[in-house]
């Protein structure tokens, strides 16, 4: 049997605990499964340096802001789609 998938979002603006906006960072997707939330962004990879986006690291960031505790190399996807730039 499969995990459960649910409370999936899309665009949404990061806050923190006390609720106030963190930025603009609105994830591509973000779902909770097995009790944990998880985000991923999409992005362009940077032209001469595989594996990094532009703004790959403002999202990271902002996604600490909200969950400070999470586990960023799990629950944060970060996929490199398209030309890069």
């Amino acid at each position: 049997m499969g995990h459960v998938i649910s409370d999936v979002r899309v665009n949404q603006h990061q806050v923190n605990k006390s609720g106030s906006r963190v930025g603009i960072n609105r994830p591509d997707l973000q779902y909770t499964k097995d009790g944990k939330r998880y985000y991923v962004e999409y992005d362009k990879q940077r032209c001469g340096s595989p594996g990094t986006s532009r703004r790959g690291d403002a999202h990271e960031q902002r996604v600490l802001d909200n969950v400070p505790t999470i586990d960023l190399g799990a629950q944060v996807l970060l996929k490199l789609v398209g030309a890069c730039e």
